[in-house]
């Protein structure tokens, strides 16, 4: 929650600041000044937006070669609790995967970020990281930042 938090403010202080800048300029236009700011309020926001629809359109094709790949490195054993994708190129994908780990029932919860890349086969795993994790020692973060399954 707190790199949530810190990207949050950090860019919304940018915002403010520009607008301020701009603002000084556009006094006699009230309307263009009024898109502006709704425009700027929204600019933070847009990697999410992002990466929302990337999930939207290409997660469904990515899941069973996600779900593939992390069977294969022993990494999951069921199926994925969340599914992001970050990134997404003609030969390469980057993939943000929520696990459970531990017992089924009390154990908690990992994320890892997968590199996909192409094939003839069609999605093969490149490289992962392990991003946090409740079960080991994992402590990083991601742009943009999601929050752990812990902070809500």
């Amino acid at each position: 929650m707190f790199w949530l938090t810190l990207y949050l403010v950090t860019t919304y202080s940018a915002v403010w600041l520009l607008y301020a800048a701009v603002r000084r300029n556009w006094k006699r236009r009230p309307r263009f000044r009024a898109i502006l700011l709704r425009c700027l309020w929204l600019l933070p926001l847009l990697p999410y937006a992002v990466i929302a629809l990337q999930t939207a359109c290409f997660g469904r094709e990515l899941r069973p070669y996600v779900v593939h790949a992390m069977r294969d490195t022993g990494m999951m054993a069921g199926e994925p609790v969340t599914l992001r994708v970050m990134t997404l190129r003609p030969g390469h994908a980057t993939v943000f995967v929520t696990e459970r780990c531990g017992s089924p029932r009390g154990g908690g919860q990992a994320a890892n970020l997968l590199t996909l890349r192409r094939s003839v086969k069609g999605w093969v795993l490149d490289s992962w990281d392990t991003v946090w994790s409740a079960c080991g020692s994992a402590d990083g973060n991601t742009f943009p930042p999601f929050p752990e399954a812990s902070e809500f």
